[in-house]
């Protein structure tokens, strides 16, 4: 029936699309087939999808980027993934309703105990409920029943789990954004400076109140703007200009600082809890997985959890999956609408024919430890609107990331 319904809305939407194609151009239903047709066979259509064929499809499967085909594709996985778990929970629900109600049960129970009807009823039959103030009491729901399924419902996930948790937990955001050593954009005026870019950085940054910042390709002229509210820990170099930098906010305890290839890490004591932050930049293009992979479990070795490990890691769709460690835009329901980081369809920091594909590129990951654990609370990008009022024109080739993580201590 679902299928028969989805095919008439196609139909209908069809349909429609075909008359406003109709009345735009002046065209009946016959000569728009025989155009389409054309397309077609000349090349600029895809006949299996309809999509526009780039110039740059080449250069986009070079870079490994995900082109609208993938996009496709996954989207459709990720929809067979949802379809998956909406059956799972539909089947766990038919359990439960068939599954006889406790209390549903007690109350059968308690009416027709005298003549032995229900489950209490029989049991007090058998001999097995010794008074009534026992049987009440059973009747009854204990207080520490419900504690104890409170309990089952806040344990924490992940090596900090535990019997009896502190549910306070503490908001904390932290922000990553490789700013492209900040170089006004193709498309930026030609008064536009690489000054006026970083102040608009910087303005951007210290609005997200993140106590962390994780940036790549930063000039070293960025510090002086983002002071007094933030203060520089260290700086690592990577393969590309610029440098790998990690920012904490005025005020915030920092320990145990080190550099391990294009990454900075240090310890944060945030509301009484230690937390390792690192910066990246890992290796660019398709072919350096194996680099990429190499330089992030150098970082994962030498980190204390619970720990965030955050910036541009250049992975492609199916990199960075690591036992232990969480991907903050998976964990939040994989939101479409901040997918890419690098978006070349909207953004077109290298020109209108340049790099015109869309990937993940910048990501926040978490690691929970024995005593705290880490929550992804939210997710979204900066740094993903045009400025000066021209289409396109953007303050980096990359969008910037926050993410607001629920810090919760655990107590045994």
């Amino acid at each position: 029936k679902k299928t028969k319904k989805t095919k008439k809305k196609m139909k209908k939407k069809k349909k429609i699309c075909i008359e406003k194609l109709s009345k735009k151009f002046g065209l009946d239903r016959v000569e728009l087939q025989v155009v389409v047709q054309e397309f077609i066979a000349a090349g600029y259509v895809q006949e299996a999808t309809g999509h526009l064929v780039h110039s740059t499809e080449a250069q986009e499967e070079e870079e490994g980027g995900v082109g609208k085909e993938e996009e496709v594709k996954e989207a459709a996985e990720e929809k067979r993934e949802l379809g998956m778990e909406l059956v799972e929970e539909k089947e766990g629900k038919k359990e439960r309703i068939s599954q006889p109600s406790r209390k549903r049960g007690r109350r059968f129970g308690g009416e027709a105990g005298g003549s032995g009807g229900g489950r209490e009823g029989a049991r007090a039959k058998r001999g097995d409920v010794g008074s009534g103030a026992e049987a009440s009491a059973s009747n009854s729901t204990p207080t520490s029943a419900v504690a104890s399924s409170k309990k089952l419902k806040t344990i924490q996930r992940g090596p900090g789990s535990a019997s009896e948790a502190n549910r306070n937990a503490k908001l904390i955001a932290v922000a990553c954004w490789n700013v492209a050593a900040c170089v006004p954009s193709q498309l930026a005026p030609d008064w536009w400076t690489s000054q006026q870019t970083a102040a608009a950085v910087a303005e951007i940054l210290k609005a997200t109140g993140s106590v962390a910042l994780a940036l790549q390709e930063a000039p070293p002229f960025l510090e002086s703007l983002l002071r007094p509210d933030y203060k520089l820990v260290e700086w690592a170099t990577s393969h590309a200009p610029g440098r790998v930098m990690l920012f904490v906010q005025s005020g915030v305890p920092v320990s145990n600082v080190r550099k391990v290839g294009p990454a900075v890490v240090a310890r944060l004591t945030v509301h009484g809890v230690d937390v390792d932050v690192a910066s990246i930049h890992l290796a660019p293009f398709k072919r350096g997985v194996a680099s990429r992979d190499l330089q992030i479990r150098e970082v994962y070795k030498i980190v204390a959890r619970p720990a965030v490990v955050l910036g541009d890691t250049n992975m492609r769709a199916k990199e960075g999956t690591y036992p232990g460690w969480e991907d903050a835009w998976i964990s939040l329901k994989r939101n479409r609408s901040t997918r890419f980081s690098w978006d070349g369809h909207k953004n077109w920091y290298h020109g209108a024919e340049d790099f015109r594909f869309c990937c993940r590129f910048d990501r926040v990951f978490v690691a929970n430890g024995k005593e705290a654990v880490l929550k992804p609370e939210s997710f979204k990008l900066i740094g993903n609107e045009p400025i000066l009022g021209v289409p396109h024109n953007y303050l980096s080739d990359h969008f910037g990331v926050v993410a607001k993580l629920a810090l919760e201590t655990v107590r045994y």
